[in-house]
């Protein structure tokens, strides 16, 4: 039993990552795709998430597969930005008040809801360690979510975040002020800056 050319094409342009969405889109049935995980082809990482036998799974791409309608944020944004260089135990996302996100992907994150007009305030994406793609947020939004949560957040690693931010050549400081206007934490953010910078 061999794998089909279509199936390997995605797996090679996820890197080495694919959905039993991507799978049925081929028009590969489900009990096919059992077959190949059964045969040892195709090895299941998480709930309709597979990978190639020999791929390195990107975590991080592979949760964001299994539910779109969230932002990676916090320090799971530190990290995919560049800014930190430790690998978050915990991936840290942020949701729409509205969404329910199910059980099996709650026990894998930390989740944060926010109201619908704040949800795509500073969205991007950015590439992963692996190359794939998913949605995260800037380095303003994601200050201004350090700021806005910091009670749920380490006070050593908040702190180290303040600083790093304030100490950057590349931070910008009037988009944080305008994000910080729209998130209701003004107050905050100046006090927090007035006595970094």
């Amino acid at each position: 039993m061999k794998i089909p050319k279509t199936i390997t094409d995605v797996l090679a342009k996820q890197k080495g990552t694919i959905t039993s969405q991507d799978i049925c889109a081929l028009g590969i049935s489900r009990t096919m795709l059992g077959r190949y995980v059964s045969a040892g082809l195709l090895e299941r990482v998480g709930r309709g998430l597979y990978t190639s036998v020999d791929a390195l799974p990107d975590e991080i791409f592979a949760l964001s597969k299994r539910n779109e309608k969230m932002v990676f944020s916090h320090t799971t944004a530190l990290f995919l930005l560049g800014k930190s260089e430790r690998t978050p135990f915990n991936h840290y996302v942020t949701v729409k008040s509205g969404d329910t996100m199910p059980v099996s992907l709650r026990q894998d994150l930390i989740c944060f809801y926010v109201k619908d007009e704040l949800f795509d305030l500073g969205r991007t994406d950015v590439a992963t360690q692996f190359g794939n793609t998913v949605p995260c947020y800037n380095l303003e939004r994601t200050i201004c979510d350090f700021i806005r949560n910091r009670r749920r957040l380490d006070e050593e690693l908040f702190l180290s975040t303040i600083k790093a931010y304030a100490a950057d050549k590349s931070h910008n400081i009037s988009r944080l002020g305008e994000y910080a206007q729209c998130m209701g934490i003004a107050n905050k953010v100046d006090k927090i800056f007035e006595v970094i910078l």
